[in-house]
């Protein structure tokens, strides 16, 4: 004989025991949610911060790595290089380079020295925010996407590059090459590295290194709104244009390190004739390349004298460093 099951025993889960364990599960959910959503942001921070630390890193070297070989020409002196009217007085011989094809400052100074002209070895300046340049018209390219970043410095090096070298006699057998830099203590020549070196006798006691002018500045990817750490380059063609150096570097200032006669040095944004330059203080501000929404960024940066303010919702930050030139810089003009 088979029981019957009663009434209670037949009952299932209620309504209400329902609705308390799927608030249960809603909870545990959220809990969960939270903790992932939370996790995610914090790695999102982190990842980003070392990124932002790797490039950072990066720009400092490119640009110190430069900017410490400023006033180096070699067995020529600073002096001789950069004297007023070197080129007139025949104590520097330099090759034609057209000023389409040259990044000319705003004293007409160009690659190299030149008559009437003082040689400026090493020289930076800001973009000015609302106006165009009637000089250094290479920064200017014919690309659509990108766009100068105002209000950020330019910085041109004109130096040797490192040890002394043998050239064929004949020139390097490529196409575009760089320049090269001939001399002794007396006398200096620049010339083609794709031609032979022209014929001087006063140089038989001399050496040669390879001639460099950079000119470093910043401009942005219109497209994605990608700010980048740019450089042109001279070589035979003239001043060329590189692939993107680094990108995220949004802001870029100089201050240049003087020592006056009592040993006792200070940063300035310019400096005058007769200043002993010794170094500079670079600021480099760097951008993460995507926003990380929910972050707010509402800070501002102090590089060098200048205060930069900011309200998006990109990461940043700002790294700096003081390099001291290994051969200083006595000025004839000012910078």
């Amino acid at each position: 004989m088979h029981n019957t099951p009663t009434q209670k025993q037949q009952a299932g889960y209620g309504l209400i025991e329902w609705m308390i364990g799927i608030s249960i599960g809603l909870f545990l959910i959220a809990g969960l949610s939270a903790v992932f959503v939370h996790s995610r942001v914090g790695a999102q921070s982190t990842n980003q911060m070392g990124e932002l630390q790797e490039t950072g890193r990066v720009a400092l070297q490119l640009l110190t790595q430069d900017l410490r070989q400023v006033g180096f020409w070699g067995l020529a002196t600073a002096n001789l290089v950069t004297r007023y009217n070197a080129v007139q007085s025949n104590e520097v011989i330099v090759p034609k380079l057209a000023s389409s094809k040259d990044c000319i400052d705003d004293l007409g100074n160009g690659s190299f020295p030149q008559n009437s002209v003082q040689f400026r070895q090493f020289w930076s300046f800001e973009l000015p925010a609302n106006s165009s340049l009637s000089f250094m018209r290479c920064l200017i390219d014919d690309d659509a996407n990108t766009q100068l970043s105002k209000e950020t410095d330019v910085i041109t090096i004109k130096r040797l590059l490192g040890q002394s070298m043998s050239i064929p006699s004949a020139g390097l057998t490529t196409a575009t090459a760089p320049f090269f830099f001939k001399a002794n203590n007396t006398k200096a020549m620049i010339f083609k590295g794709n031609a032979a070196a022209p014929s001087e006798p006063t140089l038989t006691d001399s050496e040669t290194w390879q001639f460099l002018h950079h000119v470093y500045y910043l401009d942005r990817q219109l497209s994605t709104n990608t700010p980048n750490l740019r450089r042109l380059t001279l070589n035979t063609s003239g001043m060329t244009l590189e692939p993107v150096l680094l990108s995220g570097i949004e802001n870029m200032q100089l201050q240049y390190i003087v020592e006056n006669a009592a040993g006792k040095t200070s940063f300035q944004t310019s400096a005058q004739p007769s200043d002993k330059v010794i170094g500079a203080q670079l600021f480099v501000l760097v951008r993460a390349l995507d926003q990380s929404h929910g972050y707010v960024n509402n800070n501002s940066y102090q590089l060098g004298d200048k205060t930069v303010q900011v309200n998006d919702n990109y990461r940043r930050l700002l790294v700096s460093t003081s390099v001291t030139f290994n051969n200083p810089v006595w000025l004839s003009q000012g910078i």
